[in-house]
């Protein structure tokens, strides 16, 4: 059981409205997506529970999400059932890989990779980095590119912010406030990082929580880079900056 399987039920309460229906997704990618032929295969490599696979597939792309975490991929399903008949058929798919796996399953396939939502900081290591942009570089058509998120490292390890609380979610008459708690490396790429989540809910009169320890493992944008390279990557390119909290990377496979 990875750490997410527990958390797939509640996973949608990190996340605001208007991040579930992808409106910052589509504004960040929108080009992207718009220069994409309407016939791409789309590979949604770390899709949890399938918010931005289930975009793509609006959009009219034949879309596969894989997740390492059986519980996310079993929302995903559930997800991609409820709007199974708004969708082109065979437009959509889920099923368990990891990033290393994923040649084995779809050689040389796909158009455009996406690795979103800040999931590329769960690499053990530089080592585990490259080892997983390589299976995703091995999964894509000659000229096929991947599209990269990742959290802000060397930012949050400067701040050293221990507290985050996140805005209040209203949904099924649930109220919910997120909070992280972070437990920080003495140095970047030294050990790992924790951030404790913290779901506290207000149902009717009754007042509860939930908690879930998770794992990451902080890395300079540099090392990603690299691993890019060492991978096969070309073309790379960053919109990062020092002080944004989140950055993006795009790459291409020659």
């Amino acid at each position: 059981m990875t750490q997410y399987d527990q958390f797939s039920s509640d996973y949608h309460w990190l996340y605001s409205d208007r991040t579930l229906s992808c409106e910052p997704f589509l504004e960040q990618y929108g080009a992207l997506l718009d220069a994409i032929p309407s016939d791409a295969k789309v590979l949604d490599c770390a899709c949890g529970i399938g918010i931005q696979a289930l975009t793509l597939a609006r959009r009219g792309f034949s879309v596969q999400g894989t997740d390492l975490s059986p519980g996310m991929i079993a929302r995903a399903r559930e997800r991609g059932r409820e709007e199974r008949m708004t969708l082109p058929p065979g437009g959509l798919s889920f099923t368990v890989s990891t990033w290393e796996a994923l040649p084995r399953r779809f050689h040389h396939e796909f158009d455009v990779a996406f690795c979103v939502g800040n999931a590329i900081g769960h690499c053990r290591n530089r080592k585990d980095m490259c080892l997983s942009l390589s299976g995703i570089y091995h999964s894509l058509k000659r000229g096929g590119q991947v599209v990269i998120d990742s959290r802000n490292w060397e930012k949050v390890l400067a701040e050293r912010v221990r507290l985050t609380i996140l805005g209040i979610r209203i949904r099924n008459r649930i109220q919910s406030v997120p909070l992280y708690v972070w437990h920080f490396p003495s140095e970047l790429e030294e050990g790992h990082l924790l951030i404790e989540i913290i779901l506290i809910f207000k149902e009717a009169e009754q007042i509860y929580h939930r908690y879930y320890p998770f794992v990451y493992h902080p890395f300079r944008r540099e090392t990603l880079c690299d691993c890019l390279r060492e991978a096969g990557f070309t073309g790379i390119q960053s919109d990062f900056e020092r002080e944004e909290d989140v950055y993006h990377i795009t790459a291409r496979k020659p």
